[in-house]
């Protein structure tokens, strides 16, 4: 039915900003199977689609559909064999036009135009028994323009429009995102129901997990543009949301020196927790070195409270350490006060300079800038 074979999509290619948003992708999708793929953000689904659908081209690989080799079809002749609904409700329809036009426009997508009557009668009495599946009592409305429907109406509108005409392949992608919990729930059953009843071939692409285990006979993760899990219907219905996340993180171990995400929360405090330690990668290797620095409000009973400044070098708050001094310089308490519970801000000071950091602007106090080559003062 589909295959991909090798698909990989670049995007600013060439510059310092170049992103791989698909990386040699292979799938098969049988005809008949209806497939859930879920991945985080930046994983590569929404331009997996694109691919399929021709609205973005691959610089490699290739994409056949039913026999076909489209890879290089542009959009608009994929749209006689690809439906699809965007996650925004706006995207699927023209709110300008009637609901009976834009239902006109989908039943000719992919065919010549001609000069006759828009819209016959027989294509009304089509239109008006597609739309009372609905229950939203629509096919009274026929005359309205679509942009007078509400979000989840122009969503399932979106959705009749992409199956008026049955597609060889219907891609969702994220379609129920943008809708309320009980809209979503409504269009998701219009979508099992269509693809069922009319045996589609669809790829939907969702973040709720919920909606990935119980939609679809197969299940796909992804990341960083490669299909990392494949879960078949057998496996698919043994799985829970917590046996999704472990086999996320089984799948895509951390990376040694990189940050982790106990160690980011727990910066919050100020300090990383003992058995945290440092990224390999926060310092910089070369001749200009990083010396992790932040800042805590200190309290102090007999005055107001100094800002202090410590270095990871040395777990008491009276020194900064710097490379080009071989001995501590002592840090005297700043006169500016500290508010009681501010969040700690988190730095990386190069040591072979003297930069004026603002300690306190962000909260609203007075200014209070720091020389980090051996002298502190605050006017």
């Amino acid at each position: 039915m589909l295959k991909l074979r090798g698909l990989s999509k670049y995007f600013a290619r060439g510059t310092v900003n170049e992103v791989r948003a698909l990386n040699r992708l292979d799938l098969n999708v049988e005809s008949g199977e209806f497939i859930s793929v879920i991945g985080s953000n930046g994983a590569g689904k929404s331009t997996l689609l694109a691919c399929i659908a021709g609205a973005a081209i691959p610089e490699e690989g290739r994409v056949v559909l039913d026999g076909m080799d489209m890879t290089a079809w542009p959009e608009y002749r994929r749209a006689r064999h690809i439906g699809r609904v965007f996650q925004d409700p706006l995207s699927g329809t023209c709110a300008s036009m009637t609901i009976e036009e834009n239902m006109a426009l989908a039943l000719r997508r992919g065919k010549r135009r001609t000069l006759r009557s828009g819209i016959t009668r027989g294509e009304r009495a089509r239109f008006k028994e597609v739309l009372a599946r609905l229950d939203l009592g629509l096919e009274k409305r026929l005359g309205d323009p679509a942009g007078f429907l509400s979000g989840g109406q122009r969503q399932s509108l979106t959705l009749l429009m992409a199956t008026l005409v049955r597609p060889t392949l219907l891609l969702l992608d994220e379609h129920t995102a943008a809708l309320d919990p009980r809209t979503a729930g409504l269009v998701m059953k219009l979508t099992c129901d269509i693809i069922e009843e009319d045996k589609l071939t669809a790829i939907m692409i969702t973040h709720n997990m919920q909606q990935a285990l119980a939609y679809g006979q197969r299940l796909i993760m992804m990341h960083r543009g490669a299909i990392i899990l494949n879960f078949s219907a057998e496996e698919k219905s043994r799985l829970t949301v917590q046996d999704l996340i472990h086999h996320f993180h089984a799948a895509n171990p951390a990376v040694p020196g990189a940050v982790s995400d106990r160690l980011v929360l727990s910066w919050h405090r100020g300090r990383p927790r003992p058995d945290d330690p440092w990224p390999a990668g926060s310092v910089t290797s070369g001749p200009l070195q990083s010396t992790p620095v932040w800042f805590e409000p200190v309290q102090s009973q007999s005055s107001p409270s100094p800002v202090q400044v410590q270095s990871q070098s040395s777990p008491s708050p009276v020194q900064v350490q710097s490379k080009s001094s071989p001995s501590p310089v002592p840090a005297p308490p700043l006169p500016c006060p500290s508010p009681p519970a501010q969040p700690v801000f988190f730095f990386f000071i190069p040591a072979s300079r003297a930069i004026r950091i603002p300690l306190t602007s962000a909260v609203g106090r007075p200014s209070c800038p720091a020389d980090f080559d051996g002298s502190l003062t605050c006017p």
